[in-house]
């Protein structure tokens, strides 16, 4: 049990980075958007 338990977590590790990096990228981009909207009104 113990070596693979270690290599799932190892191998769930990359993907929840990922998806960490994508939420920040939305986020980003919709205050992004927020921002431009706001200067053109």
């Amino acid at each position: 049990m113990g070596p693979l338990f270690l290599q799932s977590s190892v191998d769930t590790l990359p993907n929840l980075s990922s998806l960490i990096r994508r939420s920040d990228a939305q986020v980003i981009s919709l205050l992004f958007i927020a921002f431009l909207l706001i200067i053109w009104s």
